[in-house]
């Protein structure tokens, strides 16, 4: 694969302080612009067969004006002279008429990110395409080898190299290049006329560090399996344990409710939660954008201003938001550098001890259910509500039991934060959240 972008740095910088130049001297204010290009590859096989192979590459334009407190955005994939200076024409028209809003503006210098590290997070894989889709092979193999009753639904690989740059008339500039891997198994088993399907992903910025294609294949092979022969249970109230891969979105809904999109908004149930006690007080939540080789680590955002390393959540209690510039002038506040989102996120106990792996968490169950999927969108945010179908194995005296599906359960989201009697040591990273099982001491199970 060839690694190379179309334009290098210097070029790109050329472009957008041209573009910049362009739009100050026909009334702009102030400007913005980021530029973006990705180059990479990725296969799919099904059962042996080749069913997609393709490399690809593009790249982007993003030009946002300022006429005092109006703004204007184009988009474009033509860095060409004469378009260039169309896009400026156009985004200073949508300028004209848009309404004024005090929040809106780039970031001044003192606001933006002075912090130069190498994170490790460019580190592009030599592979062609007849590699990629020897690794999508054993993907399947790793299948395969769970038996007769299991197989593949596709098994895929994707590499891709990518460079952002941002650029404002506020003198910012600054590029950052990445790399992002992926290999993941979609499986279907089948036992006397159950179907249960299951997946399993491996994301990463090196590919050293991805586990091997068999373990991936076998992962999603097993976990399909395991889950055979399932059937509901009655409707009762017990405590449950989320498995790592389902005590992921815990988090990820702490972080939407305490987003500064729905905190400006006053639609989330955890406005008005800093400084409050709104975990159980042996729960942290740390962010750390600078995590060498981190799945969403980075210098900066894209308002150019730099995340923290901090404990959002310190003994329960809530310490920050997660604020871009224009939510954060919104709230009277500092921005957080979350503009695109939060950076990389664990959940972590106090209590929890090296061997307080899932046999442990288990035991500490005793009776209950364990949930190892979650399925739908029954997260109302503004209110807190939560409901949503799952499946999973029922556990008596810390042994699993036998699996369980057409299942929901519910509760409320502060009460099931506050509610965390463990944090297992099986932690799982994906994407941008890291965490272990986490054990709620009671939900609502809607069964039969």
């Amino acid at each position: 694969m060839n690694h190379q972008f179309a334009y290098t740095e210097e070029q790109l910088a050329e472009v957008a302080h041209d573009l910049i130049a362009q739009a100050q001297a026909a009334g702009a204010s102030d400007v913005k612009v980021s530029l973006s290009e990705m180059a990479g590859l990725s296969v799919e096989v099904i059962d042996g067969r080749v069913n997609a192979r393709l490399q690809h590459a593009k790249s982007g334009l993003s030009l946002t004006v300022f006429r005092g407190d109006r703004q204007g955005t184009t988009h474009s994939t033509d860095f060409s002279p004469g378009n260039l200076k169309h896009m400026v024409g156009k985004a200073l028209d949508i300028a004209r008429y848009t309404n004024e809003d005090p929040h809106a503006g780039l970031v001044d210098g003192d606001g933006l990110s002075r912090f130069y590290a190498d994170l490790k997070l460019d580190n592009p894989w030599d592979l062609t395409i007849e590699e990629a889709l020897e690794h999508a092979h054993r993907v399947e193999a790793g299948i395969r080898s769970a038996g007769s009753e299991v197989r593949s639904d596709g098994a895929s690989l994707s590499t891709s190299r990518s460079q952002f740059q941002l650029v404002t008339s506020r003198g910012f500039c600054r590029t950052t290049t990445r790399t992002d891997h992926n290999i993941s198994a979609r499986v279907i088993a089948n036992r006397n006329g159950q179907n249960k399907l299951d997946s399993w992903m491996d994301y990463q910025t090196a590919p050293l560090r991805l586990q091997a294609p068999e373990a991936t294949g076998e992962r999603a092979a097993r976990s399909a399996l395991e889950a055979l022969g399932g059937y509901s249970i009655s409707s009762r109230s017990c405590p449950v344990l989320l498995a790592p891969r389902a005590a992921h979105s815990l988090t990820q809904h702490f972080f939407q409710a305490v987003n500064g999109s729905e905190l400006s908004r006053g639609s989330s149930f955890l406005r008005d939660s800093l400084g409050q006690v709104i975990f159980a007080e042996h729960i942290d939540v740390l962010e750390d954008p600078f995590l060498v080789g981190g799945t969403a680590s980075a210098c900066f955002d894209t308002d150019g201003v730099a995340g923290q390393r901090r404990a959002v959540v310190e003994h329960g209690r809530v310490n920050g938001y997660f604020l871009g510039a224009y939510s954060a002038r919104r709230l009277g506040m500092a921005s957080t550098g979350n503009a695109q989102g939060a950076y990389n996120l664990i959940l972590k106990s106090r209590l929890t001890r090296g061997e307080d792996n899932l046999p442990t968490m288990l035991r500490k169950l005793h009776r209950g259910l364990l949930v190892t999927h979650l399925m739908g969108d029954g997260v109302r945010l503004a209110s807190g509500d939560y409901s949503r179908a799952a499946q999973g194995f029922w556990v008596e005296n810390g042994q699993i039991q036998f699996p369980v599906e057409q299942i929901t359960i519910a509760g409320h989201l502060r009460e099931m934060f506050a509610g965390i009697v463990a944090v297992g040591s099986d932690t799982l990273t994906q994407g941008n959240i890291s965490s272990g099982s986490i054990l709620i001491d009671q939900l609502r199970i809607g069964g039969q």
